[in-house]
């Protein structure tokens, strides 16, 4: 089972409350009308169209996700900005063995819905092979988070 609210994935014997974001399962259920629209993957990331949701709600959804995940707001707004983790001079200094990642946010009004980016922000080249490496795993696991979020309406 996974939680609704952040998508962590539950151990069998919880049933009243997440392990990770506290939300309780009693709750009735958020009946909005969020409707994914068209879902894309591309070379290094993700777009998606999502109608019934307002851009900043959007932000608010993704930043409350990536902060969760241990990223930070780097640069701009959470509407178009930079979430990263990591020191870049220890990225510099140590290379593919320093944890440095960073992912583009652009959310935008397309028309009556809202269209979400989320892209690599580095190609890990700093670290050399193990840098790359690290980076694509991490792509694929953030990329994989939010297609789980967006495809399960949990934004």
């Amino acid at each position: 089972m996974y939680c609704t609210r952040c998508g962590k994935e539950l151990p069998e014997d919880v049933t009243e409350f997440c392990t990770f974001c506290g939300k309780s399962f009693s709750e009735k259920n958020d009946t909005r009308s969020n409707k994914l629209i068209t879902f894309a993957y591309l070379r290094s990331g993700i777009k998606a169209t999502i109608a019934g949701i307002s851009i900043d709600e959007i932000a608010h959804n993704i930043a409350n996700i990536f902060l969760q995940e241990g990223y930070r707001l780097e640069s701009g707004s959470p509407v178009n900005g930079v979430y990263s983790t990591g020191n870049s001079v220890c990225r510099i200094l140590f290379g593919g063995f320093a944890k440095r990642y960073k992912f583009t946010i652009n959310i935008y009004q397309n028309g009556p819905s809202t269209s979400l980016t989320i892209s690599s922000g580095m190609t890990g080249m700093s670290g050399g092979l193990l840098g790359v490496s690290r980076m694509k795993k991490e792509t694929d696991r953030i990329m994989n988070l939010f297609e789980c979020t967006l495809k399960n309406r949990r934004m």
